[in-house]
């Protein structure tokens, strides 16, 4: 055993302990392995939400509160039209909603700490504001200056203001103060429609918004202010994008960029889907879930590549109506009963060793102990890790 540590000593010697693998390459014993720490379940207690009456419309009608304790999901055309819920011991109870306007609902926002719900409709005035007291959510009043249409998506600000795009011409993007509904500013950072949006918070508030083939990053700077910091063609429709848990990264599904200061740069991808990836949402640094028919796809990042593997069968009928989450805690909108799930992420992790010198972005570097056919589950020495295994 020792002469196998001498034989690595280029590489730290973190415990020298033995870690159970699972071998994605034929080894010989003594053969080194790089380890990357994968998720195979992904998420766990999927909670099926009762009383919607019916599925939401559009590439993005579901929200979640930032403190992880409200959710929302519109009705298509079918009151009560907005459904929330708050988080309690007994799972997520129902929440009213008073003198929601009827027609047909499709972006749907709640703010950080569930004080506030803003909403899109189908005819005037397009654009809902809502106050929660003591969990009752009551309708303010319309602004002076309303939008001329619908939008797919609400992105709500930390200090609650609300961005809010036009699906189609002129393609306004809207920034309102929700506690006032004063205008703060509308522009038309593209003439084409948008589909989806993604915050990350972090040392830097970023906002990315799905528009047509582009993905538009912007930083919030404060009091409804963006600063636009790079965009990017895809080269496909984008019907969804998403950041990972620690910034580095935004996918649009078949192509993901890495966050380089303030540009995206194009990273390798092993593309399996078109371009047609609906409710994208990070589930950590590397990987994503994706929605599909009746299941989830994971996307991650493997070999410095991005590719699918795991499936994760969940809902009924197809997840294009939004993925978002808090912590973690996710909120997923399906056009099969009951319409709306909320799952939890899944932190047990598999360790997979690869026979690579060259792969990046890895958990630790391993000696195999035993020789093994590819998809054996054996043991390996580790020399160095990063705390994970």
């Amino acid at each position: 055993m020792q002469s196998m540590i001498k034989k690595y000593s280029h590489i730290p010697v973190s415990e020298g302990k033995e870690i159970e693998v699972e071998f994605m390459d034929d080894v010989n014993e003594g053969d080194k392995v790089v380890i990357k720490r994968e998720f195979e379940n992904i998420i766990k207690n999927p909670v099926g939400l009762t009383g919607i009456p019916a599925s939401p419309i559009a590439s993005c009608s579901v929200a979640i509160s930032r403190d992880g304790n409200y959710i929302a999901i519109t009705s298509y055309d079918i009151s009560p039209y907005i459904n929330v819920y708050k988080k309690s011991t007994n799972g997520w109870d129902k929440l009213i909603v008073n003198n929601v306007p009827s027609g047909t609902y499709y972006g749907v926002g709640l703010s950080d700490d569930g004080t506030y719900l803003v909403a899109s409709l189908s005819t005037s005035p397009y654009i809902v504001f809502f106050q929660n007291t003591n969990d009752v959510y009551d309708k303010l009043s319309d602004p002076a200056v309303l939008p001329t249409g619908h939008s797919y998506y609400i992105a709500i600000t930390p200090d609650n203001y609300v961005l809010y795009h036009e699906r189609s011409s002129p393609y306004n993007l809207y920034i309102y103060n929700i506690a006032t509904r004063d205008l703060i500013s509308k522009n038309v950072p593209y003439a084409q429609s948008s589909y989806y949006y993604d915050i990350f918070y972090g040392t830097r508030t970023l906002i990315a918004i799905a528009i047509s083939s582009y993905i538009y990053l912007y930083e919030y700077t404060g009091n409804g202010s963006l600063a636009t910091l790079a965009n990017v063609n895809t080269g496909s429709t984008v019907y969804s994008c998403a950041f990972s848990t620690d910034e580095k990264y935004i996918t649009a599904g078949h192509k993901t960029y890495e966050i380089q200061g303030n540009s995206l740069v194009e990273m390798p991808s092993v593309i399996t889907f078109n371009s047609n990836n609906y409710s994208l949402c990070g589930i950590n640094p590397t990987s994503w879930v994706r929605g599909g028919t009746s299941q989830l796809y994971y996307r991650t990042k493997v070999n410095d590549r991005f590719t699918y593997t795991n499936i994760i069968s969940i809902g009924s009928g197809n997840n294009n109506y939004g993925t978002k989450r808090a912590g973690n805690t996710f909120i997923s909108g399906w056009n099969g009963s009951p319409y709306g799930i909320v799952f939890e992420k899944d932190t047990a992790g598999v360790n997979k060793a690869y026979k690579y010198d060259n792969i990046y972005n890895v958990n630790g570097y391993c000696i195999a102990l035993h020789s093994a056919r590819r998809g054996q589950v054996g043991r390996a020495l580790v020399l160095w890790d990063d705390g994970s295994l």
